[in-house]
């Protein structure tokens, strides 16, 4: 039903797997590869990825795929390229709505 998964957790967990990490590679590989960053950086907050991401967080019960939500968080990470290294303190301030000074839109 609209894409939502259904079923035993290795089901969920495997739909997402195949639904989400695994055309997210692919896109998210020639993001990082991308010349401009800041456009690289929009693409990704607008992306496919992201937004298929939020579709599962919001449809899925995060308990039953959290091994591919770890996953997709640690691609992202990768492919964000901002010319610096993220300390671990940085990482949560990126994280962050842009209404605490993070990078991500509230909302």
């Amino acid at each position: 039903m609209l894409g939502v998964s259904l079923g035993s957790s290795a089901f969920v967990a495997d739909f997402v797997q195949a639904r989400l990490l695994q055309p997210c590679d692919s896109v998210m590989s020639k993001l990082a590869d991308f010349e401009d960053t800041q456009a690289a950086m929009y693409l990704l907050r607008l992306s496919y990825g992201i937004v298929r991401a939020n579709h599962f967080m919001r449809t899925t019960p995060l308990p039953l795929w959290a091994n591919q939500a770890s996953k997709f968080d640690a691609r992202v990470r990768q492919t964000v390229i901002l010319g610096c290294a993220f300390t671990q303190e940085s990482m949560i301030k990126r994280v962050c709505p842009r209404l605490l000074a993070g990078l991500v839109s509230a909302g």
